[in-house]
């Protein structure tokens, strides 16, 4: 079943983001895809289909109901839970790798495993400084390594970390390495885990030479948001948004247009109706003339408050106007983020992927 909006992917544009990665790593690391919250709404699982035919092997998703997701499509793609799972036996059944961060979840995580007499991939991560997840300490870090030694159970996988800044604060990014190297350098080397970091801005540590010495012992890094057109220059956009207009309201001056009551119109004014509101990820703050769309190759006002199923939009400009007109509500999410105080993360992953046609070309 179809719905008026469209969420459009461009499938060659991923394609191109991930050279642009590839070549930023060079020979000296493999990227981990992030995919979670649905690949930041541009579809996880054609965006893993598209990134396993670049070379990608290994796809980071947040929690369970996520990695569950990609199990028929995975093939021998790796998939890798950032996070310690809700249900540790589905993970262990279907070798999806998840992440540990204390004692306790490895304790847990080896009861489970011998409950089902079977292995668990595990990714031991480290708190560097961000104090979120992982280990902090290193007596802890290494009474855990211990346990996996003493274990058949436990396959570690990988060790990481996440950073919380890197190009707007170089000492805190620099105190986090060190702490980062200071726990590996505890791991045996039969043990042999990858080692990957991530974190925004986080390939500008390769182009530093400042940095270089302390990405010693790294063998993958993730990357997000770069796939999806952002966070560097010479990357392409993917995912834009297009709808159409489904209602024209000829309305006179005085009378109000959405909720409220108080958007009392000066002049005469033609509104459209547009199906994509606030339940579809259409910021409520881009009413009332705050944002515009596109509408046959002109910026047309948004007015009246954002409602939960649609808005309005002042159409007046365009006297030729007719029903199912094609409607551009989004292609840059810089550009939104910087009008709602935000982030593009954020503008991203509030797009609703039950509620619009995906189409991917």
């Amino acid at each position: 079943m179809n719905s008026f909006s469209n969420i459009i992917i461009d499938k060659k544009a991923i394609r191109a983001n991930i050279r642009v990665t590839t070549n930023l790593m060079g020979n000296s690391f493999q990227p981990i895809a992030v995919i979670k919250a649905n690949a930041y709404s541009h579809g996880a699982i054609n965006a893993m289909k598209i990134l396993s035919t670049c070379g990608v092997k290994i796809f980071a998703v947040a929690c369970c109901k996520e990695a569950q997701e990609l199990l028929t499509e995975r093939f021998e793609n790796e998939i890798l839970l950032l996070s310690f799972p809700s249900d540790i036996e589905f993970c262990i059944k279907n070798k999806i790798f998840f992440t540990v961060s204390s004692l306790a979840e490895l304790n847990e995580t080896i009861l489970v495993a011998k409950q089902l007499k079977a292995k668990a991939f595990i990714d031991l991560k480290i708190n560097s400084g961000m104090n979120r997840y992982g280990f902090k300490k290193t007596l802890e870090f290494c009474e855990a390594i211990q346990k996996i030694l003493k274990t058949d159970k436990i396959v570690l996988h990988g060790v990481y970390t996440h950073f919380c800044s890197v190009r707007s604060s170089k000492i805190v990014a620099e105190k986090q390495a060190k702490k980062f190297q200071n726990f590996l350098c505890l791991i045996p080397s039969k043990l042999n885990p990858i080692v990957h970091i991530g974190g925004h801005e986080i390939l500008d540590v390769i182009d530093k030479k400042f940095y270089k010495i302390y990405l010693d012992g790294i063998t993958h890094i993730r990357v997000g948001l770069m796939l999806y057109g952002y966070g560097r220059k010479g990357l392409k956009k993917v995912l834009k948004i297009e709808s159409k207009v489904v209602m024209l309201q000829k309305c006179e001056p005085n009378e109000v247009v959405g909720y409220g009551g108080k958007n009392k119109l000066k002049e005469k004014t033609m509104v459209a109706v547009v199906p994509f509101g606030y339940a579809d990820g259409m910021p409520r703050t881009l009413g009332n003339g705050n944002g515009n769309v596109v509408i046959c190759k002109k910026k047309c006002p948004i007015i009246g408050n954002i409602c939960m199923d649609s808005f309005m939009v002042d159409v007046t400009s365009l006297p030729q106007i007719k029903v199912n007109e094609k409607v551009t509500i989004f292609t840059n999410a810089t550009d939104w983020a910087k009008k709602l105080n935000t982030i593009e993360y954020e503008v991203l992953t509030n797009f609703n992927h039950y509620r619009n046609n995906y189409i991917y070309k």
